[in-house]
């Protein structure tokens, strides 16, 4: 099947449009009473582009988990290998399970944007157990003893 993008302002004087036919991991773009012919590139190289150029997010529907019924007439869905699970209640409409995946999906977002390096928090708390040495010590002596480290908070006044 080809999904075709039609030039609006050439609407009344032919059929111009952009086919796009996906085939395995190939997506073929053809222009249409164009000057440009055909290009073929790959499926993934092409998503990103999109997903680049528009600042959107392509998630295919390949990666959806499957979805099953509850015992109270609600639906679930379990995803990822540590079963992390969504359930909807029974007479809960598309709309609202749509506007809560993109709650979810600003969530994971915010996660990749602004995620925590674990292998700098385990250094620091090698390094604030190396400092202490399992004694009590106050909190601006281990800052000192932190920043002389190489530790820095940005925008520290």
């Amino acid at each position: 099947m080809t999904t075709r993008i039609h030039d609006l302002r050439a609407a009344l004087t032919g059929a111009t449009y952009i086919g796009l036919t996906a085939t395995g991991n190939t997506v073929t773009v053809r222009a249409i009473n164009l000057m440009a012919g055909t290009a073929e590139v790959d499926r993934a190289e092409f998503l990103a582009a999109v997903a680049n150029e528009l600042d959107v997010i392509i998630t295919p529907r390949t990666d959806l988990p499957e979805v099953t019924s509850t015992n109270a007439g609600g639906l679930r869905a379990i995803h990822g290998p540590t079963g992390s699970e969504a359930t909807i209640r029974a007479g809960d409409t598309a709309a609202d399970v749509h506007s809560l995946a993109l709650c979810y999906l600003a969530i994971a977002e915010h996660l990749d944007e602004n995620a925590v390096d674990e292998a700098q928090v385990n250094a620091l708390a090698r390094l604030v157990a190396a400092e202490t040495n399992g004694t009590h010590i106050a909190a601006t002596d281990l800052a000192r003893r932190l920043i002389q480290a190489g530790v820095r908070m940005d925008g520290a006044k």
